[in-house]
């Protein structure tokens, strides 16, 4: 039995749900029947002949249904293990619902395969095949894969628009594109069933006309969420001088993802801002738990409007079980600044774990290496507080780095948010070769204690 077999029986254990005798059986003859193919993309592959041969045998349409695990299962086959949000497939195949809708315009079909949401985040798993531009080639020569590109509507209204909204795409290898939208709807009213409609007007490089009408439930996920309506103010203000005046709205444990929402408005007394020239919002801070445990908050592109500002934060390691978070703000220092440390230390990957010192205050934790096929792996957590997500380069024995194109391995991170493992993938390297380990360490900073806010989660 391999890891698909396994995953397919430990799910339907932890649903509480019977695989009838009959099914089981199905589910192993086909796995047995399988080509094993030696490419990055074999385990997908075996995947999703066994998803077909699954949902193809006599069980009705309405009995598959009632199995979660069986309209699950085709999520987990996203056919790429380098996928920014493949670290999170156990909590999509456990939340997301069958769709299997087809609408075909302009030469392109698009079939929305699975729907999941849990209250913070609305995740649609789709399919685009036609005469489309299916890759583009990037900065750096690097591809890059076209996916969808739409608008969704929660009961009529428009979803607003997030700094954690986010996608993903890769080409199979029979020429389609399957991806993933991840839109972050913690700012939107979304009730136990809402109607949802999805209008894709970009697909494939190609403009045309695909309205999705779905009915979505978050109903099967709430059991896992707690949400906190918090609304605290709170004054911050940096050794600079720099004044932030905000508001911490919300904060919501959910399985795709913890967020805390802050907003902050703007002293327009001071100087005339524009859509130009908008303040900065506050953006930098440690989150700790009840127990003092510090949470990891994910960094990203930020929303800012000339008077106002409204984002959204991800963390991890956090659980809903918490009776209060600690959040303490953080003072990054100008790049001219002295550095703690050296900027780009290169060290020795002949003993595992290494742990990475990014600055006196945190450090990057290597749990191992991995030399596949088609990349290289470095699993990481972290340790104390940490400014940002690893940024690694390799050194050949005669002190040159591996890859000339920064561009190549400058891209998104693959984070298992039950596990708070991060990993970095980059090219692949010959296995023959013995290398150093480069990383980029964190600029200057000071945890401002002294304007530390606690946040009841009651």
């Amino acid at each position: 039995m391999d890891d698909f077999d396994s995953m397919l029986k430990a799910k339907a254990k932890e649903e509480k749900l019977k695989i009838p005798d009959s099914l089981e059986r199905k589910i192993e003859k086909s796995m047995n029947n399988l080509p094993r193919r030696q490419t990055m993309k074999k385990r997908s592959v075996i995947a999703v002949v066994a998803a077909a041969a699954i949902i193809t045998t006599s069980l009705t349409f309405v009995y598959a249904k009632d199995i979660p695990l069986i309209n699950t299962v085709i999520e987990f086959f996203k056919g790429n293990s380098s996928l920014k949000y493949s670290g999170d497939a156990q909590a999509y195949v456990k939340y997301s619902t069958e769709v299997g809708k087809t609408i075909t315009s302009n030469g392109v079909s698009i079939t929305i395969d699975n729907i999941a949401c849990d209250g913070n985040f609305l995740v649609l798993f789709y399919t685009a095949e036609g005469d489309g531009e299916k890759v583009s080639i990037g900065e750096g020569g690097i591809p890059i894969v076209n996916g969808i590109l739409g608008e969704i509507s929660i009961d009529g209204n428009q979803k607003k628009i997030s700094n954690n909204d986010s996608s993903d795409a890769y080409l199979t290898d029979d020429g389609k594109v399957k991806g993933m939208i991840r839109a972050d709807i913690s700012g939107d009213i979304f009730q136990k069933y809402s109607k949802v409609d999805f209008s894709v007007s970009y697909a494939l490089a190609k403009e045309g006309k695909w309205d999705f009408k779905l009915d979505v439930s978050k109903e099967t996920a709430m059991k896992d969420v707690k949400i906190v309506e918090v609304n605290k103010n709170a004054y911050i203000k940096n050794p600079d001088g720099r004044e932030h005046n905000i508001n911490i709205q919300k904060v919501s444990f959910t399985p795709f993802g913890n967020q805390i929402i802050i907003s902050e408005k703007f002293d327009t007394s001071v100087s005339k801002y524009t859509k130009e020239n908008s303040p900065s919002p506050f953006s930098l801070f440690a989150l700790f738990d009840d127990k003092g445990n510090e949470l990891d908050v994910l960094r990203g592109q930020l929303i800012s409007e000339p008077e106002n500002a409204r984002n959204s934060f991800e963390f991890i390691k956090g659980g809903k079980g918490s009776k209060y978070l600690t959040l303490v703000p953080i003072y990054t220092y100008a790049d001219n600044a002295p550095k703690e440390i050296n900027y780009n230390p290169v060290i020795s990957i002949d003993k595992f774990p290494l742990e990475l010192k990014m600055s006196s205050k945190g450090a990057l934790i290597i749990e191992k290496i991995e030399y596949g096929e088609d990349d290289t792996k470095l699993y990481y957590t972290k340790k104390g507080t940490v400014l940002n997500e690893g940024n690694f380069f390799f050194v050949d024995e005669e002190g040159n780095d591996v890859f000339d194109n920064m561009s190549i391995y400058r891209k998104d991170y693959i984070i298992n948010r039950d596990k708070g493992i991060y990993v970095s993938v980059l090219p692949k390297l010959d296995t023959e070769k013995k290398y150093k380990l480069g990383y980029i360490t964190d600029e200057k900073f000071d945890l401002l204690d002294q304007y530390k806010i606690e946040i009841p989660l009651n």
